[in-house]
């Protein structure tokens, strides 16, 4: 729409429209007659930026300073609100109006800058043909000016805004300069100071291949000039040989500086090198020129949680080792740092057991596939969630009665009262923990009370077996029997395991005192505030509860607050995991959160979809400076341009908020 109006005001008819005043809350609509003016001449660069961003905007002090975009060809605007670090937005087709004066004694005409322009044509009869549509196209005109100004599509964000070389999730400390740079895919170069290293070298590689110039052709930029021809990176601490780990060091120090050929990106650790690296892709874009610049700036970043993950689930639906890695990849484009696998549950054992490979004999995970370098936590769901398991295994599982003593059909919880089952767990878990090489291995624990009464309360041989151990009828004590087992048998398997169990544990009293409690209950944001406060007074905390991301509902549920039922409509960006009412030492136990994507409904046909970039909401709620991320108005054209990223580099991302488009938009190879 916005393309439509720019070109309509533009043409010389145009003057068969009177003049309206500069745009305010009381008057928007206030005409007077002037009809030997361009456009341009009556509506200044700032009431242009009004025009389609609203009445917070004006024109970016510099608009020169996008070079190979001067206004003529697209403006540039600021909401006046923000700080001053933040990135100016433009849309993708928004030159100034014609008679915009663009030089000392230079205007805008047809999108160029011109000098002494030929007189403006006027409408010199409002009776003529040339303004026979004068009533009709008013109307028009007036009706386009209150879409634009109040907001696009009935409220909903202008379709083409977005940022240019804006980072996601956006850095603790972001001051970008009045100048870009040119960069030369063909030439550019990485130099790392950090020696031989893996972990670098393969990014850096991946990044010249893949990431920094998206779909170009080489042969187009060999003689295209560069200011910027190179990145040095240093690590302080050198290569990191080992993995990833919760303590990991990930801030870094970006520099793209003003006359300086070299950029600069220097980390304590790989990890936080692999952070900057990433940024420094996210500034650079391709023009309407169509040569690639960098945005000159400067980034002092760290994330705000250590934990910030996505659970994906393959006990429901496989998923396919490329599809995990591909959403591996979009989550380092995001800063995320742990993938929650739910590897198994009561369909499916999905995982490749050398110990007992009868577990996985349909769909499994390789062991190979798994060991990527990446931080990757296991969730290996006890004592319930366990029913795939006990068709293998020998009486595993408890058989299960109703009230009325009929056995039901499906036995799903580990039978606690028989010591084989703890050998079975031994070896599986001793297994298990040398192949993940994460201190945090995930136990799950959900939803056990129903199973309790029907496969061990309403069971007679768990019952007698019960009163044996000396527990007498009690299964919350078998309960705790079982967790002080297993946990037993971990420590002893591999000394210091971190481990993360849900809720519900907790809740019902389990003496796991060292447990990290994984938060995922409450419908509402104050219920959620209410687990996170009673939850962190003894245990470190990861939340999912805003964040099930499975859950999906018509509108833009990535950034809005329904205060009735957040999984009605989804409150991503403004859920924070530490507004809760407490000390700040409960505070200090919140490690983190994860976007949840629990598998009933989802496969490798749309898991990339499905999260991205609802997830990015997530993300930048858990890396970037509360105080600085408060809007989703504000940061929806940083994602907008996140989004088009994905697709630029080739992922599926859905849109998240209504009608938009993007330079590179996805496709399909099909053929007959």
């Amino acid at each position: 729409m916005i393309k439509l109006f720019i070109e309509f005001y533009s043409k010389p008819t145009v003057n068969c429209i009177r003049k309206w005043k500069p745009v305010s809350q009381n008057n928007r609509s206030q005409v007077h007659t002037d009809f030997a003016k361009k456009p341009g001449e009556m509506v200044s660069l700032h009431q242009q930026c009004q025009i389609a961003f609203g009445p917070n905007f004006g024109a970016c002090p510099n608009n020169e300073y996008y070079h190979g975009r001067p206004i003529c060809k697209r403006i540039w605007c600021k909401d006046r609100r923000l700080k001053r670090s933040e990135p100016c937005q433009t849309l993708t087709y928004f030159p100034a109006f014609d008679g915009t004066e663009c030089a000392r004694n230079m205007w805008c005409i047809a999108g160029e800058c011109i000098e002494n322009p030929k007189k403006w044509i006027d409408c010199k009869d409002l009776n003529a043909k040339t303004c026979s549509r004068y009533s009709n196209m008013k109307l028009v005109f007036l009706a386009a000016l209150t879409v634009v100004v109040n907001g696009w599509y009935y409220g909903r964000p202008d379709p083409g805004s977005s940022t240019t070389g804006g980072v996601w999730p956006l850095p603790w400390t972001i001051s970008y300069d009045s100048y870009n740079h040119t960069i030369n895919p063909a030439s550019f170069y990485f130099t790392s100071k950090v020696g031989a290293c893996d972990v670098i070298d393969k990014a850096t590689a991946r990044y010249l291949k893949k990431f920094l110039f998206p779909r170009y052709k080489a042969a187009s930029y060999s003689d295209q000039p560069a200011t910027l021809t190179s990145l040095v990176i240093t690590v302080a601490q050198g290569c990191d040989q080992g993995y990833p780990q919760l303590e990991m060091d990930e801030s870094y120090q970006l520099s793209v500086t003003q006359g300086k050929a070299i950029a600069t990106l220097t980390a304590n650790q790989v990890w936080g090198a692999l952070r900057g690296l990433e940024s420094f892709s996210q500034l650079i874009y391709l023009p309407d020129d169509n040569k690639f610049r960098v945005r000159a700036a400067s980034i002092a970043d760290s994330p705000r949680f250590p934990h910030r993950g996505i659970m994906i689930d393959s006990s429901r639906h496989f998923l396919p080792v490329g599809v995990i890695l591909q959403n591996i990849e979009i989550m380092a484009m995001n800063k995320m740092n742990v993938l929650h696998w739910h590897l198994v549950d009561s369909e499916a054992f999905p995982y490749t057991s050398t110990v007992y490979p009868q577990l996985s004999q349909k769909g499994a995970y390789s062991p190979r596939h798994v060991l990527r370098g990446v931080r990757v936590v296991p969730e290996f769901d006890t004592p319930g969630h366990t029913g795939s398991w006990s068709y293998s295994i020998p009486n595993l599982a408890s058989k299960c009665y109703n009230s009325n003593g009929a056995i039901s059909e499906m036995s799903n919880i580990i039978d606690a009262t028989i010591p084989a089952n703890y050998d079975f767990l031994s070896n599986f878990f001793t297994e298990a923990l040398a192949l993940f090489k994460d201190n945090y291995m995930h136990f799950g624990g959900d939803e056990v009370a129903y199973d309790m009464r029907e496969c061990w309360y309403n069971n007679q041989d768990v019952r007698k077996r019960m009163s044996d151990m000396g527990l007498g009828s009690d299964t919350s004590a078998l309960l705790n029997y079982y967790w002080k087992k297993l946990f037993g048998i971990i420590d002893k398997a591999r000394a210091g395991t971190k481990k993360v169990v849900w809720q519900e544990v907790l809740d019902m009293n389990v003496p796991a005192t060292d447990s990290i409690a994984h938060v995922w209950k409450g419908d509402t944001l104050d219920e959620v505030m209410q687990e996170m406060a009673s939850v962190t007074m003894n245990h470190k905390a990861i939340l999912s509860s805003c964040w099930y991301l499975n859950y999906i509902k018509y509108g833009a549920d990535w950034g809005y607050v329904n205060e009735q039922n957040m999984r009605d409509r989804g409150m991503y960006y403004q859920c924070d995991p530490q507004n809760f009412t407490g000390t700040q030492a409960q505070k200090d136990r919140v490690l983190g959160g994860e976007a949840a994507l629990w598998g009933e409904f989802v496969d490798s046909t749309n898991l990339i979809q499905r999260l991205w970039p609802r997830a990015s909401a997530v993300a930048e709620r858990l890396w970037s400076d509360p105080k600085q991320t408060t809007s989703a108005d504000a940061a929806w054209p940083r994602l907008h341009e996140m989004r088009c990223r994905l697709l630029g580099r080739g992922f599926a991302g859905e849109p998240v908020n209504d009608p938009d488009f993007c330079p590179f938009e996805w496709d399909v190879q099909y053929s007959d």
